[in-house]
């Protein structure tokens, strides 16, 4: 049937029909009462076979009243209300890969939330420690390490979700290691009346490293004497001891921290040794 084809065409709102427009006659309407089975689609305010729908008909039902009408029927709902199938695919497509993006944007927070919790975990132990710095010196003035563990466990300095492992890998000097939430690793110690902070670099905790120089060591450079990579002893000093030869940890760029915490990362046992001044 040609869209320009005019049929009888009634709308109706309840049990009232009207007729809008039509080449018959408008006994029509006693036929449609007669009608077992009429074909009816809802519509909006739209152009009807070329007569303008009254705003007053919008979201009524058309009814058509023979097979030629109902293909004018049929018409007017594929062509003016269809949507087809490739394009609900593509709207499914957009959604599925917003959903996506908003998936990793969340699960990114999360990670470097819990980040930051862990750093300023580690802070607090470093400024527990602070108060009784006069008498751990003493513990070791020399190369020798003295294990500041027990006094961490004896000061109730240890964070929430944190443990002590009595048989860590790779193993430490004094046999225990602290870890925290994210399975990093730390060796605290006395050497040359400092403490020190030694953390155990993996392949999988390199980007939590890179955040701990850049946002606590960095802002704190006052407080250490140096922070070093072992094995390949590359340095970087505090705010009192660097110069024009000594790279200033108050200066380290995301680079620099990110070459520092892989410099090492293939070798058997790698680590970040933070290492604070004695005053």
């Amino acid at each position: 049937m040609n869209k320009n084809d005019k049929e009888a065409v009634y709308v109706r709102q309840g049990a009232t029909p009207v007729l809008i427009t039509s080449n018959a006659q408008t006994t029509g309407v006693s036929q449609w009462k007669a009608n077992s089975k009429p074909t009816f689609s809802r519509i909006g305010k739209r152009s009807l076979e070329g007569t303008e729908i009254p705003p007053a008909l919008a979201g009524w039902f058309f009814i058509s009243l023979d097979s030629q009408t109902r293909c004018a029927a049929k018409w007017m709902t594929v062509k003016e209300y269809g949507r087809s199938m490739v394009e609900m695919l593509g709207v499914l497509a957009i959604i599925g890969l917003l959903s996506i993006g908003v998936l990793k944007g969340y699960s990114a927070a999360i990670t470097k939330h819990k980040i930051n919790e862990t750093i300023i975990a580690y802070e607090t132990i470093i400024s527990g420690l602070w108060p009784y710095k006069n008498e751990l010196q003493s513990l070791s003035d020399t190369s020798t390490k003295a294990d500041l563990i027990p006094y961490i466990s004896d000061l109730n300095l240890l964070p929430e979700k944190w443990y002590i492992d009595t048989n860590p890998t790779p193993p430490t000097t004094s046999g225990t290691a602290l870890i925290d939430p994210l399975n990093n690793q730390y060796s605290p110690f006395i050497r040359f009346s400092h403490i020190v902070m030694d953390h155990h670099i993996t392949s999988s905790n390199i980007w939590f490293c890179v955040e701990l120089i850049l946002n606590f060591a960095k802002p704190n450079a006052e407080a250490f004497s140096s922070i070093r990579s072992w094995p390949n002893n590359q340095y970087f000093y505090g705010k009192h001891n660097c110069n024009e030869e000594k790279k200033c940890i108050s200066s380290i760029t995301a680079t620099e921290a990110y070459q520092m915490c892989t410099a090492c990362v293939q070798s058997d046992v790698c680590y970040i040794s933070f290492d604070f001044l004695s005053y």
